[in-house]
């Protein structure tokens, strides 16, 4: 047997750091479901593959703890959908690069559908014609027994006509941009293009949005009617309500309907925030009160923060919240065991924002009271309103106090968002905006509509994530450039 010279043998050149660090990526962020070793695409080269609910800062914090790694990492997400070129050198991140395949698309928060609002607008026509039906058996209503059946029909042609849509829509496979209110199709655009001033942030930050944004596949298509015509129609059918209860009792009934928003105004501030005590838990770490020490402006007691639900709850089923009266501030676990330090301590900043700057109890108990003051007009003037009067009056007022109340947690959302931002960074701010809702919201400015709201997402009276987002993002870039 003929011995071989150890030198004459073929073995693998040994790993480099390259090489490791991307072996470890693939170990502890890499898909479980689909294996994928790290190809090396040359010396200095490699490409990984990470899990689609990966955020790419775990893999920035992975580069700089190898200070001896030099090269450049494709890391890929899961799916294809999103892919950075991280270049280093000894553990210093010199340069990121994203790009994104064509099934990128700004996906808006809502989609105004055509049949969508006429089914929404039906239920409001047959639920006045069956009101009057009803009630119209013991007491006088507006409309007689024969308009209310017209109205019943009326609304059942429109109900019927949306369904009708819908289902050829299905059907015929229309895309949405087919009997839209308005044409706003998906675009084709690179990721950020239609957000001012989102060039101006550091590429770093520009790639984490990105990962936080084609992480998220929800699609919000379930709430497809304009706000406007939501309101127009709730307010309608309710101011109906009134019309109905004062021709038949007299403006006490009128004080008596208003009383049951009133109260359950009420309740929400003086109530609810003591029973969250007691079906919330203290943190486990004292890493909040750290954050509240420093975000403590010194006047009053610090706040009682608590924690509710579980760290796997769906991101809109608890929201963050600030109860001035009981000094308490609400978090859902989640955010608290998955959101960045930063984006937890800006989270926080805004809901003490509330807490020391915004009456939010004493608003929250104004706009109760407005649904009362038009029965107590009534019963202390001498006016007799017609039915057609009375009815119109009563939408052109609580439509008022609707669009009241909305300027009013809009522009706190406004100056909670700019203290968060003052406390800890601009971008921190805006990524935890984009994490506290599940939907996408970077291309939002494609559409240009302030008042689409994700209700599951965000109250219906605060500001869209994506203007607030954008807001940030101008503050972000023009603190880089400074």
């Amino acid at each position: 047997m003929t011995n071989t010279p150890e030198s004459d043998l073929e073995t693998d050149p040994p790993a480099s750091e390259l090489d490791r660090l991307g072996s470890r990526i693939e170990s502890d962020l890499g898909p479980a479901s689909s294996p994928f070793n790290p190809v090396a695409e040359g010396s200095d080269r490699l490409a990984v593959e990470i899990a689609a609910e990966t955020d790419v800062r775990e893999v920035f914090r992975m580069i700089e703890a190898e200070p001896d790694v030099t090269g450049t990492i494709a890391v890929v997400r899961f799916g294809g959908h999103a892919q950075w070129t991280i270049t280093c050198e000894n553990g210093d991140i010199v340069s990121v690069e994203y790009e994104t395949d064509d099934h990128w698309r700004p996906r808006r928060t809502v989609d105004v559908w055509f049949a969508d609002s006429l089914v929404f607008v039906g239920i409001g026509v047959v639920l006045v014609g069956l009101l009057t039906a009803v009630l119209g058996v013991a007491v006088p209503t507006p409309m007689s027994g024969s308009n209310a059946l017209l109205a019943v029909g009326l609304g059942g042609v429109l109900l019927l006509a949306g369904v009708l849509l819908r289902i050829l829509r299905a059907l015929l496979g229309w895309h949405r941009s087919n009997l839209q209110l308005w044409t706003n199709k998906r675009y084709d655009v690179v990721p950020g293009e239609y957000v001012p001033a989102f060039d101006g942030l550091p590429p770093r930050d520009r790639a984490v949005v990105v990962s936080i944004e084609t992480a998220k596949e929800r699609v919000n298509d379930l709430l497809a009617v304009p706000p406007a015509i939501e309101s127009l129609v709730a307010t309608s059918v309710f101011a109906y309500l009134l019309v109905v209860a004062y021709l038949a009792v007299g403006p006490l009934a009128v004080v008596l309907i208003g009383l049951f928003p009133f109260v359950s105004f009420v309740l929400s501030v003086v109530v609810i925030p003591r029973y969250l005590v007691s079906i919330t838990s203290a943190p486990e770490s004292n890493q909040l009160y750290h954050f509240l020490d420093e975000l403590h402006e010194g006047d009053g007691d610090q706040p009682l923060v608590r924690l509710i639900g579980n760290a796997d709850d769906p991101i809109d089923e608890h929201l963050p919240a600030a109860y001035p009266w009981e000094n308490l501030v609400v978090l859902p676990r989640r955010i608290v065991e998955t959101f960045e330090p930063a984006e937890l301590k800006a989270v926080l900043a805004h809901e003490y924002a509330h807490l020391r700057h915004h009456p939010v109890e004493w608003h929250a108990i104004a706009v109760g009271t407005a649904f009362v003051l038009p029965g107590l007009a009534l019963l202390v003037t001498p006016v007799a309103p017609t039915a057609a009067q009375l009815w119109a009056g009563l939408v052109g007022y609580l439509l008022a106090v609707e669009v009241g109340n909305r300027f009013v947690c809009r522009r706190w959302d406004r100056t909670a968002d700019a203290f968060a931002a003052e406390r800890t960074s601009p971008i921190a701010a805006a990524t935890a905006i984009l994490r506290l809702t599940d939907r996408p919201v970077l291309d939002w400015p494609l559409t240009d509509h302030d008042t689409w709201i994700d209700q599951r997402t965000v109250p219906e009276a605060h500001s869209a994530p994506g203007h607030r987002f954008v807001r940030l993002v101008r503050l972000a870039s023009n603190s880089d450039e400074t």
